[in-house]
């Protein structure tokens, strides 16, 4: 929920309460200290209801306030609490939400058009010296039998290429690795973009990049890449936002949590190396902290 604003008088508080539920509005006049605050339930609707408070504030005597009173007043009790009620708890049916969303936003959509890209150029991530990788790994580096060789200090970085501290989150070894991230990128982006909006999800997915790509560079070196450090900081503010904030119809189901932390405890074990697969651990991690402090954050800011 979000507060509208607060009154002295209950009566007051009452009468606009009645008001915007006239309006569509649902809302809770909660009182405490002598202290009456107007909560509505949905974020959309805050700025009309500040808007709808002004007026209010300015003449709490015109007819449409007394008109939405007295509709209040014949409202069988029942259905009078059950919407107090449902004014105050917004209900999100979390699983429905997630089977329901068909299609992700346009900054999710050229993310994945770009992977699919870069995807292709490389060959599939299948040669370390393809000159496509070379260009967008965050520095040069060569395979020498086992070891890997680079410069330190990424000269291109200082060289103004700045790109290429985000650009190893779009290259993919194999099409299992691929399809994995693009899934979840598709699912969690597309949530997180048509709730949040599109420059936020930029701003949101450059940082989770550039940050997890430089720890995974710093702790493993250049040979890296994949979007799973944007991926797990996704699932990490999904997660966390959900869980503490789930009024903002952000949110993942349980399924998805037991999948994506599966996954995450078990790339720190030697049974993946099995099968020559090698994850970006301090990437996936990065990210997910990333994304977990953040959704904390923004949902402890509107917690009540």
């Amino acid at each position: 929920m979000r507060a509208v604003g607060e009154f002295k008088e209950e009566e007051k508080a009452n009468t606009f309460s009645a008001f915007l539920h006239a309006e569509g509005i649902d809302n809770e006049a909660e009182g405490e200290d002598g202290i009456w605050t107007i909560w509505v339930q949905d974020e959309e609707c805050l700025d009309r209801a500040i808007r709808e408070l002004d007026r209010f504030r300015e003449n709490p005597h015109r007819p449409e306030y007394l008109k939405a009173t007295q509709t209040a007043e014949k409202d069988p009790k029942p259905e009078r609490e059950d919407r107090l009620f449902r004014g105050r708890y917004k209900q999100v049916d979390l699983g429905k939400k997630w089977r329901g969303r068909t299609r992700a936003g346009h900054v999710t959509m050229a993310l994945m058009a770009m992977s699919v890209f870069v995807f292709l150029l490389t060959g599939m991530g299948k040669s370390p010296m393809n000159v496509w990788r070379q260009n967008l790994s965050i520095t040069e580096f060569e395979v020498v039998g086992e070891t890997i060789r680079w410069i330190s200090g990424v000269p291109e970085i200082s060289s103004w290429q700045l790109w290429r501290l985000f650009t190893p989150a779009l290259i993919h070894f194999g099409f299992i690795h691929f399809l994995f991230n693009m899934m979840w990128l598709f699912d969690l982006g597309g949530m997180i973009e048509s709730r949040k909006g599109a420059w936020f999800f930029v701003f949101f997915v450059l940082l989770a990049g550039i940050v997890s790509n430089t720890g995974q560079y710093l702790v493993g070196g250049p040979a890296f890449g994949g979007m799973s450090g944007v991926v797990y900081a996704l699932f990490g503010f999904a997660w966390i936002k959900g869980r503490f904030d789930p009024g903002d119809g952000i949110g993942v189901p349980q399924t998805t949590i037991v999948i994506m932390v599966g996954w995450f405890l078990l790339c720190f074990t030697p049974f993946l190396q099995l099968f020559g697969v090698h994850a970006a651990n301090t990437a996936h991690a990065i990210g997910l902290g990333i994304g977990a402090g953040w959704g904390y954050l923004s949902a402890i800011k509107w917690r009540r």
